[in-house]
Protein backbone atom coordinates (compact mmCIF):
# COMPACT_ATOMS: atom_id res chain seq x y z
CA UNK A 1 0.00 0.00 0.00
CA UNK A 2 1.45 3.26 -1.08
CA UNK A 3 0.71 6.79 -1.45
CA UNK A 4 1.96 10.33 -3.48
CA UNK A 5 2.90 12.80 -0.62
CA UNK A 6 3.15 16.35 -1.79
CA UNK A 7 4.86 18.66 0.06
CA UNK A 8 4.36 22.95 -0.25
CA UNK A 9 0.55 22.61 0.72
CA UNK A 10 -2.63 22.83 -1.43
CA UNK A 11 -1.30 24.86 -3.92
CA UNK A 12 1.20 21.82 -5.03
CA UNK A 13 0.08 19.33 -7.39
CA UNK A 14 2.65 17.44 -8.49
CA UNK A 15 4.11 14.52 -5.75
CA UNK A 16 7.39 13.56 -4.73
CA UNK A 17 9.47 11.38 -6.86
CA UNK A 18 8.82 8.71 -4.42
CA UNK A 19 6.17 7.64 -2.91
CA UNK A 20 5.37 6.41 0.95
CA UNK A 21 4.48 3.09 2.58
CA UNK A 22 2.11 2.92 5.19
CA UNK A 23 4.78 2.29 7.46
CA UNK A 24 6.41 5.14 6.61
CA UNK A 25 3.34 7.28 6.74
CA UNK A 26 2.22 5.78 10.46
CA UNK A 27 6.11 6.80 11.16
CA UNK A 28 5.32 10.33 10.04
CA UNK A 29 2.27 10.77 11.88
CA UNK A 30 3.32 9.86 14.77
CA UNK A 31 6.81 11.02 15.13
CA UNK A 32 7.59 13.75 12.72
CA UNK A 33 8.77 17.34 14.53
CA UNK A 34 8.31 19.25 11.63
CA UNK A 35 5.02 18.27 10.87
CA UNK A 36 4.26 18.05 14.88
CA UNK A 37 5.45 22.13 14.82
CA UNK A 38 3.10 23.23 11.66
CA UNK A 39 0.39 21.35 13.12
CA UNK A 40 0.48 23.20 16.46
CA UNK A 41 0.48 26.59 14.98
CA UNK A 42 -2.49 25.18 13.15
CA UNK A 43 -4.44 24.26 16.16
CA UNK A 44 -3.70 27.61 17.93
CA UNK A 45 -5.65 29.65 15.56
CA UNK A 46 -8.16 26.98 15.90
CA UNK A 47 -8.15 27.43 19.33
CA UNK A 48 -8.23 31.31 19.62
CA UNK A 49 -11.29 30.88 16.97
CA UNK A 50 -9.30 32.67 14.17
CA UNK A 51 -10.57 30.61 11.38
CA UNK A 52 -9.53 32.40 8.24
CA UNK A 53 -5.42 32.15 9.84
CA UNK A 54 -6.46 28.22 10.62
CA UNK A 55 -7.25 27.54 7.17
CA UNK A 56 -4.04 29.31 5.59
CA UNK A 57 -1.77 26.80 8.07
CA UNK A 58 -3.81 23.82 7.63
CA UNK A 59 -3.60 24.36 3.42
CA UNK A 60 0.25 24.29 3.87
CA UNK A 61 0.79 21.18 5.65
CA UNK A 62 2.02 18.36 3.56
CA UNK A 63 -0.89 16.09 2.56
CA UNK A 64 -1.06 12.37 0.59
CA UNK A 65 -4.06 11.05 -1.90
CA UNK A 66 -5.10 7.66 0.03
CA UNK A 67 -6.03 6.02 -3.40
CA UNK A 68 -2.55 5.17 -4.65
CA UNK A 69 -0.15 6.77 -6.71
CA UNK A 70 -0.38 9.68 -8.64
CA UNK A 71 1.82 11.86 -11.50
CA UNK A 72 -0.09 14.48 -10.68
CA UNK A 73 -3.43 15.74 -8.19
CA UNK A 74 -6.17 15.24 -10.54
CA UNK A 75 -8.85 12.17 -11.41
CA UNK A 76 -6.87 11.29 -14.30
CA UNK A 77 -3.23 11.22 -12.81
CA UNK A 78 -3.92 7.86 -10.68
CA UNK A 79 -1.50 5.02 -11.60
CA UNK A 80 -4.33 2.34 -11.41
CA UNK A 81 -1.95 -0.74 -10.50
CA UNK A 82 -1.06 1.43 -7.76
CA UNK A 83 -4.87 1.74 -6.22
CA UNK A 84 -4.91 0.88 -2.62
CA UNK A 85 -8.45 -0.15 -2.27
CA UNK A 86 -9.29 1.32 0.61
CA UNK A 87 -12.03 4.12 1.53
CA UNK A 88 -10.20 6.74 2.58
CA UNK A 89 -12.33 8.46 5.78
CA UNK A 90 -13.46 12.40 6.78
CA UNK A 91 -15.69 12.85 10.02
CA UNK A 92 -15.71 16.84 10.72
CA UNK A 93 -17.04 18.26 13.47
CA UNK A 94 -18.66 20.87 12.32
CA UNK A 95 -20.98 18.17 10.02
CA UNK A 96 -22.42 16.60 13.05
CA UNK A 97 -25.33 16.79 14.90
CA UNK A 98 -25.42 18.86 18.86
CA UNK A 99 -24.19 16.63 21.62
CA UNK A 100 -21.66 14.41 18.89
CA UNK A 101 -18.90 12.87 21.23
CA UNK A 102 -15.58 12.42 19.35
CA UNK A 103 -14.29 9.95 21.80
CA UNK A 104 -16.92 7.50 21.32
CA UNK A 105 -17.05 7.93 17.37
CA UNK A 106 -13.24 7.46 17.65
CA UNK A 107 -13.87 4.08 19.79
CA UNK A 108 -16.63 2.56 17.72
CA UNK A 109 -14.02 2.59 14.57
CA UNK A 110 -11.39 1.20 16.85
CA UNK A 111 -13.79 -1.69 17.43
CA UNK A 112 -14.07 -2.37 13.98
CA UNK A 113 -12.09 -4.83 12.48
CA UNK A 114 -12.30 -3.50 8.87
CA UNK A 115 -10.27 -0.68 10.04
CA UNK A 116 -6.81 0.09 9.04
CA UNK A 117 -5.76 3.02 10.92
CA UNK A 118 -7.24 6.05 12.59
CA UNK A 119 -6.36 10.01 13.94
CA UNK A 120 -7.37 12.73 14.95
CA UNK A 121 -7.43 15.71 12.14
CA UNK A 122 -5.19 18.73 12.04
CA UNK A 123 -7.74 21.26 13.94
CA UNK A 124 -7.81 17.95 16.55
CA UNK A 125 -11.47 18.21 16.56
CA UNK A 126 -12.63 15.46 13.83
CA UNK A 127 -11.51 12.20 12.40
CA UNK A 128 -9.67 10.36 9.35
CA UNK A 129 -9.27 6.72 9.06
CA UNK A 130 -8.67 3.84 6.47
CA UNK A 131 -10.88 1.34 5.69
CA UNK A 132 -10.07 -1.69 3.91
CA UNK A 133 -12.46 -2.68 0.67
CA UNK A 134 -12.47 -5.69 -1.10
CA UNK A 135 -9.76 -5.85 -4.02
CA UNK A 136 -11.39 -5.91 -7.66
CA UNK A 137 -14.80 -5.11 -6.06
CA UNK A 138 -16.12 -2.87 -8.90
CA UNK A 139 -14.23 -1.01 -11.47
CA UNK A 140 -12.35 1.56 -10.44
CA UNK A 141 -13.77 4.75 -12.71
CA UNK A 142 -16.78 4.08 -10.29
CA UNK A 143 -15.28 4.63 -6.97
CA UNK A 144 -17.01 7.84 -6.27
CA UNK A 145 -19.89 6.06 -6.96
CA UNK A 146 -19.59 3.40 -4.64
CA UNK A 147 -18.04 5.63 -1.69
CA UNK A 148 -21.80 7.97 -1.63
CA UNK A 149 -23.79 5.13 -2.46
CA UNK A 150 -22.75 2.10 -0.49
CA UNK A 151 -19.66 2.93 1.82
CA UNK A 152 -20.54 6.07 2.98
CA UNK A 153 -24.19 5.75 4.25
CA UNK A 154 -23.28 2.01 6.01
CA UNK A 155 -20.15 3.49 8.04
CA UNK A 156 -22.48 6.38 8.71
CA UNK A 157 -24.84 3.38 10.47
CA UNK A 158 -22.36 2.22 12.16
CA UNK A 159 -20.40 4.90 13.25
CA UNK A 160 -23.67 7.14 14.19
CA UNK A 161 -21.97 10.34 12.28
CA UNK A 162 -21.52 11.99 9.38
CA UNK A 163 -18.93 11.72 6.95
CA UNK A 164 -17.25 14.07 4.36
CA UNK A 165 -18.41 12.66 0.53
CA UNK A 166 -15.92 14.69 -0.84
CA UNK A 167 -12.91 12.52 0.67
CA UNK A 168 -14.38 9.80 -2.52
CA UNK A 169 -13.37 11.91 -4.71
CA UNK A 170 -10.63 9.89 -6.22
CA UNK A 171 -7.75 12.09 -6.07
CA UNK A 172 -9.06 14.24 -3.17
CA UNK A 173 -5.72 15.28 -0.83
CA UNK A 174 -5.42 14.31 2.61
CA UNK A 175 -3.67 16.33 4.81
CA UNK A 176 -1.55 15.24 7.48
CA UNK A 177 -1.58 15.72 10.96
CA UNK A 178 0.30 14.94 14.26
CA UNK A 179 -0.97 12.00 16.40
CA UNK A 180 0.88 10.04 18.95
CA UNK A 181 -2.23 8.17 19.74
CA UNK A 182 -2.85 6.90 15.95
CA UNK A 183 -4.57 3.67 16.41
CA UNK A 184 -3.22 1.05 13.45
CA UNK A 185 -4.73 -2.47 13.24
CA UNK A 186 -2.59 -4.90 11.58
CA UNK A 187 -5.07 -7.52 11.50
CA UNK A 188 -8.28 -5.59 9.75
CA UNK A 189 -10.64 -7.51 7.39
CA UNK A 190 -12.56 -6.62 4.26
CA UNK A 191 -15.00 -4.27 4.71
CA UNK A 192 -18.07 -6.56 3.39
CA UNK A 193 -21.15 -4.31 1.85
CA UNK A 194 -23.55 -5.50 -0.69
CA UNK A 195 -24.21 -3.02 -3.37
CA UNK A 196 -24.90 -2.37 -7.26
CA UNK A 197 -23.69 0.03 -9.73
CA UNK A 198 -25.85 1.39 -12.10
CA UNK A 199 -25.78 4.31 -14.35
CA UNK A 200 -28.30 5.68 -16.70
CA UNK A 201 -26.81 6.90 -19.84
CA UNK A 202 -28.72 9.09 -21.50
CA UNK A 203 -26.96 9.29 -24.74
CA UNK A 204 -27.76 5.32 -25.66
CA UNK A 205 -27.78 4.88 -29.42
CA UNK A 206 -28.97 1.38 -31.30
CA UNK A 207 -26.28 -0.81 -32.65
CA UNK A 208 -26.19 -0.65 -36.56
CA UNK A 209 -26.89 -4.65 -37.46
CA UNK A 210 -26.82 -5.87 -40.96
CA UNK A 211 -27.93 -9.80 -41.28
CA UNK A 212 -27.79 -10.19 -37.89
CA UNK A 213 -24.19 -8.89 -37.35
CA UNK A 214 -23.29 -6.23 -35.14
CA UNK A 215 -21.29 -3.72 -37.70
CA UNK A 216 -20.97 -0.52 -35.79
CA UNK A 217 -21.85 -0.17 -31.93
CA UNK A 218 -20.93 3.32 -29.96
CA UNK A 219 -22.25 2.68 -26.59
CA UNK A 220 -19.46 1.27 -25.17
CA UNK A 221 -17.27 4.76 -26.21
CA UNK A 222 -20.19 6.50 -25.05
CA UNK A 223 -19.75 4.81 -21.74
CA UNK A 224 -16.44 5.81 -21.23
CA UNK A 225 -16.86 9.32 -22.26
CA UNK A 226 -20.03 9.26 -19.48
CA UNK A 227 -16.99 8.11 -16.77
CA UNK A 228 -14.99 10.47 -17.86
CA UNK A 229 -17.19 13.47 -17.04
CA UNK A 230 -18.43 11.94 -13.47
CA UNK A 231 -14.84 11.41 -12.75
CA UNK A 232 -13.91 15.29 -13.20
CA UNK A 233 -12.57 16.82 -10.29
CA UNK A 234 -13.60 20.56 -11.43
CA UNK A 235 -14.68 21.81 -15.11
CA UNK A 236 -17.16 19.02 -15.13
CA UNK A 237 -19.63 21.29 -17.50
CA UNK A 238 -17.00 22.30 -19.31
CA UNK A 239 -15.94 19.01 -19.96
CA UNK A 240 -19.21 17.99 -21.09
CA UNK A 241 -19.59 20.74 -23.71
CA UNK A 242 -16.20 19.02 -25.57
CA UNK A 243 -17.01 15.87 -25.35
CA UNK A 244 -20.63 16.41 -26.77
CA UNK A 245 -19.37 18.83 -30.09
CA UNK A 246 -16.51 16.03 -30.19
CA UNK A 247 -19.26 13.60 -30.65
CA UNK A 248 -21.20 15.49 -32.57
CA UNK A 249 -19.25 15.25 -35.37
CA UNK A 250 -17.42 11.50 -34.68
CA UNK A 251 -20.72 9.44 -33.88
CA UNK A 252 -22.91 7.90 -36.35
CA UNK A 253 -26.79 7.94 -35.05
CA UNK A 254 -28.96 11.17 -34.46
CA UNK A 255 -28.78 11.13 -30.20
CA UNK A 256 -26.50 14.47 -31.15
CA UNK A 257 -28.05 16.35 -34.07
CA UNK A 258 -29.72 18.83 -31.71
CA UNK A 259 -26.83 19.67 -30.02
CA UNK A 260 -24.83 20.57 -33.15
CA UNK A 261 -28.68 22.68 -34.37
CA UNK A 262 -28.40 24.56 -30.72
CA UNK A 263 -24.14 25.49 -31.61
CA UNK A 264 -25.25 28.43 -33.97
CA UNK A 265 -25.98 29.54 -37.55
CA UNK A 266 -24.60 27.96 -40.20
CA UNK A 267 -23.10 30.00 -43.84
CA UNK A 268 -25.75 31.80 -44.94
CA UNK A 269 -27.76 32.33 -42.19
CA UNK A 270 -28.63 35.89 -41.55
CA UNK A 271 -27.83 37.06 -37.99
CA UNK A 272 -29.52 39.34 -35.73
CA UNK A 273 -28.16 41.01 -32.68
CA UNK A 274 -30.09 43.90 -30.12
CA UNK A 275 -28.15 47.52 -29.72
CA UNK A 276 -29.60 49.22 -26.70
CA UNK A 277 -28.00 52.76 -26.48
CA UNK A 278 -27.69 54.24 -22.67
CA UNK A 279 -30.03 55.98 -20.52
CA UNK A 280 -31.01 59.58 -22.30
CA UNK A 281 -30.20 61.43 -18.40
CA UNK A 282 -27.89 60.71 -15.82
CA UNK A 283 -28.89 59.44 -12.56
CA UNK A 284 -28.71 62.17 -9.54
CA UNK A 285 -29.11 62.74 -6.05
CA UNK A 286 -32.79 63.22 -4.98
CA UNK A 287 -34.05 65.35 -2.39
CA UNK A 288 -36.37 63.85 0.22
CA UNK A 289 -39.89 63.43 -1.32
CA UNK A 290 -38.97 64.20 -4.83
CA UNK A 291 -40.49 61.84 -7.39
CA UNK A 292 -38.41 59.53 -8.88
CA UNK A 293 -37.11 60.89 -12.10
CA UNK A 294 -37.24 59.08 -15.13
CA UNK A 295 -35.64 58.65 -18.37
CA UNK A 296 -35.55 56.19 -21.44
CA UNK A 297 -33.19 54.47 -23.78
CA UNK A 298 -33.31 53.47 -27.50
CA UNK A 299 -32.96 50.88 -29.23
CA UNK A 300 -32.03 49.17 -32.58
CA UNK A 301 -30.64 45.38 -34.46
CA UNK A 302 -27.60 44.83 -36.27
CA UNK A 303 -27.88 42.10 -39.07
CA UNK A 304 -24.96 39.91 -41.10
CA UNK A 305 -24.82 37.44 -42.97
CA UNK A 306 -22.52 34.51 -41.68
CA UNK A 307 -19.61 33.27 -42.79
CA UNK A 308 -17.59 29.67 -42.09
CA UNK A 309 -13.92 28.98 -41.88
CA UNK A 310 -12.34 26.08 -40.80
CA UNK A 311 -9.14 23.76 -41.11
CA UNK A 312 -8.20 20.72 -39.70
CA UNK A 313 -4.75 18.68 -39.00
CA UNK A 314 -5.14 15.09 -39.08
CA UNK A 315 -3.51 12.44 -36.71
CA UNK A 316 -3.82 9.25 -35.40
CA UNK A 317 -4.22 7.76 -31.83
CA UNK A 318 -1.39 5.96 -32.28
CA UNK A 319 0.60 8.96 -33.13
CA UNK A 320 -0.81 10.17 -29.51
CA UNK A 321 0.12 7.51 -27.89
CA UNK A 322 3.23 7.10 -28.79
CA UNK A 323 4.95 10.54 -29.32
CA UNK A 324 6.92 12.13 -26.63
CA UNK A 325 4.75 15.23 -27.32
CA UNK A 326 1.81 16.61 -26.12
CA UNK A 327 0.10 16.06 -29.95
CA UNK A 328 -3.78 16.75 -28.96
CA UNK A 329 -2.73 19.96 -27.20
CA UNK A 330 0.02 20.90 -30.28
CA UNK A 331 -2.50 20.65 -32.85
CA UNK A 332 -5.13 22.60 -30.63
CA UNK A 333 -2.85 25.25 -30.06
CA UNK A 334 -1.52 26.05 -33.94
CA UNK A 335 -5.13 25.76 -34.89
CA UNK A 336 -6.06 28.05 -32.64
CA UNK A 337 -3.07 30.26 -34.09
CA UNK A 338 -4.58 29.73 -37.30
CA UNK A 339 -7.83 30.71 -36.42
CA UNK A 340 -6.83 33.80 -35.18
CA UNK A 341 -4.97 34.85 -38.27
CA UNK A 342 -7.44 33.82 -40.36
CA UNK A 343 -10.45 35.59 -38.78
CA UNK A 344 -7.77 39.00 -38.53
CA UNK A 345 -7.24 38.57 -42.49
CA UNK A 346 -11.11 38.44 -43.09
CA UNK A 347 -12.09 41.26 -40.79
CA UNK A 348 -9.11 43.06 -42.52
CA UNK A 349 -10.80 42.40 -46.26
CA UNK A 350 -14.20 43.65 -44.89
CA UNK A 351 -12.68 46.84 -43.49
CA UNK A 352 -10.32 47.93 -46.41
CA UNK A 353 -13.52 47.15 -48.44
CA UNK A 354 -15.50 50.07 -46.85
CA UNK A 355 -14.26 53.03 -47.81
CA UNK A 356 -14.28 55.79 -45.06
CA UNK A 357 -14.48 59.66 -46.28
CA UNK A 358 -14.89 62.06 -43.18
CA UNK A 359 -15.99 65.70 -44.05
CA UNK A 360 -16.51 68.34 -41.46
CA UNK A 361 -19.87 69.59 -41.82
CA UNK A 362 -19.61 72.51 -39.60
CA UNK A 363 -16.73 74.32 -37.49
CA UNK A 364 -16.23 76.60 -34.41
CA UNK A 365 -13.29 78.46 -33.20
CA UNK A 366 -12.42 75.71 -31.12
CA UNK A 367 -11.87 73.22 -34.13
CA UNK A 368 -9.63 75.49 -35.90
CA UNK A 369 -7.85 75.51 -32.87
CA UNK A 370 -7.15 72.23 -32.71
CA UNK A 371 -6.61 71.74 -36.61
CA UNK A 372 -3.48 74.66 -35.66
CA UNK A 373 -2.23 72.36 -33.25
CA UNK A 374 -2.33 69.34 -35.53
CA UNK A 375 -0.29 72.00 -37.87
CA UNK A 376 2.29 72.75 -35.27
CA UNK A 377 2.87 69.64 -34.36
CA UNK A 378 3.70 68.27 -38.21
CA UNK A 379 6.06 71.36 -38.88
CA UNK A 380 7.78 70.24 -35.48
CA UNK A 381 7.73 67.12 -36.52
CA UNK A 382 9.47 68.68 -39.87
CA UNK A 383 11.31 70.46 -38.11
CA UNK A 384 12.90 67.56 -36.01
CA UNK A 385 13.57 65.77 -39.17
CA UNK A 386 15.77 68.64 -40.46
CA UNK A 387 17.54 69.29 -37.36
CA UNK A 388 18.06 65.18 -37.19
CA UNK A 389 19.52 65.81 -40.72
CA UNK A 390 21.84 68.57 -39.96
CA UNK A 391 23.13 66.53 -36.92
CA UNK A 392 23.94 63.84 -38.67
CA UNK A 393 25.95 65.91 -41.24
CA UNK A 394 27.65 67.45 -38.34
CA UNK A 395 28.81 64.32 -37.43
CA UNK A 396 29.85 62.88 -40.85
CA UNK A 397 32.29 66.09 -41.31
CA UNK A 398 34.16 65.49 -37.29
CA UNK A 399 34.63 62.01 -38.53
CA UNK A 400 35.69 62.38 -41.57
CA UNK A 401 38.70 65.42 -39.63
CA UNK A 402 39.38 63.04 -37.19
CA UNK A 403 40.70 60.75 -40.11
CA UNK A 404 42.47 63.31 -42.03
CA UNK A 405 44.12 63.88 -38.49
CA UNK A 406 45.42 60.60 -38.45
CA UNK A 407 46.31 60.16 -41.40
CA UNK A 408 48.46 63.48 -41.33
CA UNK A 409 50.14 62.49 -38.60
CA UNK A 410 50.80 59.02 -39.69
CA UNK A 411 52.42 60.35 -42.69
CA UNK A 412 54.78 62.79 -40.50
CA UNK A 413 55.59 60.14 -38.52
CA UNK A 414 56.52 57.73 -41.59
CA UNK A 415 58.26 61.08 -42.81
CA UNK A 416 60.59 61.08 -39.87
CA UNK A 417 61.22 57.15 -39.42
CA UNK A 418 62.68 57.61 -43.30
CA UNK A 419 64.93 60.51 -42.59
CA UNK A 420 66.61 58.93 -39.75
CA UNK A 421 67.39 55.76 -41.82
CA UNK A 422 68.95 58.06 -44.09
CA UNK A 423 71.09 59.32 -41.58
CA UNK A 424 72.31 56.22 -40.38
CA UNK A 425 73.34 55.06 -43.83
CA UNK A 426 74.61 58.67 -45.31
CA UNK A 427 77.90 59.93 -43.69
CA UNK A 428 77.46 63.46 -45.53
CA UNK A 429 74.08 63.68 -43.49
CA UNK A 430 76.02 63.06 -40.28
Amino acid sequence: MQFSIFYGGSKSTKPEPKPITLGELIQLIKFDDSLKDQVKIAQSFKQSGNKEEYTKAKSKLPYITANGIFTERNNQGLIESSYNWIAAIDIDEQDQKKGWNIDDTFQLIRESEYTILAFRSPSNKGIKAFVKLPESAYQIEDHYEVYKGAIVPYLEKEWLCKLDIRQGVLSQPLFLTHDSNLHYNSEYTDLQIYYTVTTANLFQSKATVINGQVIANNNYVIDDLCKKIRNRETGKWDYFNKIAILAGGLFEGNQFTDLQEALGYGKGDMFHWNVFTDVGDDGRELQEQEAMPETNFESSQGTLTVTEYGNSVPFTKKLDDLSQQPVQEVIKKVLKHDASKTLDRAAYTQFAATRLLVTPTGGSDATQKVGRKLAKKRKGVKNARQVGRGIKRAQNQESNFKRKEARDKESRAESERRNRRRKDYDPKMN
